[in-house]
């Protein structure tokens, strides 16, 4: 099995990422949002599943042992849109989250060409 430190590649030049998070910075795949879907509408729970799934087969392919302090995200939009669709985003909007940018970033190692772990500013 690959490790995800076989996978890094850390880089310092500055740039801005983007990342899905509701308004506490937190990302969609927790289980608290799951059970806050499921309690709210059946279809868009299973939405939620379908792309949880879909999204978590990549993930699974890799150990992922993202060092504390740190989280995913995407060095464009349409890296992001590789991993969530049109539909994925607008599910996720009806429940508060949004893609957020964070600029001049430089603490951040690229997971192969997929997308990237960055340690987000306080």
């Amino acid at each position: 099995m690959i490790r995800l430190i076989d996978l890094l590649i850390e880089s310092k030049t500055p740039i801005t990422i983007y990342r899905v998070e509701d308004n506490s910075g937190l990302g969609p795949f927790r289980q608290e949002v799951a059970n806050k879907i499921k309690s709210s509408s059946k279809e868009d729970y299973t939405l939620y599943k379908k792309m949880y799934n879909r999204i978590s087969k990549v993930h699974k392919a890799v150990i992922v042992n993202v060092p504390k302090g740190y989280v995913f995200g995407y060095e464009s939009k349409k890296q992001l849109m590789k991993w969530f669709t049109t539909e994925d985003l607008q599910l996720l909007k009806k429940y508060n989250f949004a893609i957020q940018s964070y600029n001049n970033v430089v603490n951040y190692y690229f997971i192969m060409d997929r997308e990237l772990i960055f340690k987000k500013p306080k």
